[in-house]
């Protein structure tokens, strides 16, 4: 939220209440657990099976969405790459550099905003997908070889 404030943006009790409910477990799974940890091999397998149970996607696409209209600070129903990097990817250390090419990526129908069926449908590749993929790499490179991965 502090990114938002210093890009501009008004940023209300109510947005701060559902961010600080929402923050605890996103934070946690990109941060300590995943995207952005020392430990690849566990994220990358954790993932790799729980992303196989029935309903997974399902639930994923969900919590996603609440990310996004939280995070969705012009309320324009999707994300400018300004609040993409700001709001998403910034806070959880992916670089500036890393988050343009995502995306690119992400931005399906290319005219240069994501909506919420964009990120949901990559984010969920991206943490699901067994096989490497174009989603694969959207957050930086994971090196799939188990062997080259630090504990």
């Amino acid at each position: 939220l502090d990114n938002m404030e210093a890009l501009g943006y008004e940023v209300t009790e109510e947005r701060r209440k559902r961010a600080e409910k929402l923050s605890g477990s996103v934070y946690n799974d990109f941060t300590l657990y995943g995207l952005t940890a020392k430990n690849k091999k566990t994220y990358v397998g954790f993932h790799s099976v729980v992303s196989q149970m029935p309903g997974w996607k399902v639930w994923a696409k969900r919590s996603l969405k609440e990310t996004f209209k939280l995070m969705d600070f012009d309320d324009s129903g999707d994300w400018s790459l300004d609040e993409y990097v700001q709001i998403f990817c910034e806070p959880i250390g992916i670089s500036e550099e890393d988050a343009k090419e995502s995306f690119k990526l992400l931005d399906t129908d290319g005219n240069g905003a994501l909506d919420i069926d964009e990120v949901t449908e990559g984010v969920t590749h991206y943490l699901s997908d067994l096989e490497e993929n174009k989603w694969s790499h959207i957050y930086g490179r994971i090196d799939y070889n188990p062997d080259k991965w630090e504990e």
